[in-house]
């Protein structure tokens, strides 16, 4: 149960961050989304 529940939450943090991330950087610049992510 534990190595599901660990699993859960570490695939939603990354979709979250990639979630995010796509939106971003299609309404903003690819210059100033690569400058914050640098």
């Amino acid at each position: 149960m534990t190595s599901a529940e660990s699993a859960e939450p570490d695939d939603q943090a990354d979709d979250v961050l990639t979630t995010p991330a796509t939106p971003g950087a299609e309404a903003l610049p690819t210059t100033e989304d690569d400058a914050p992510a640098t």
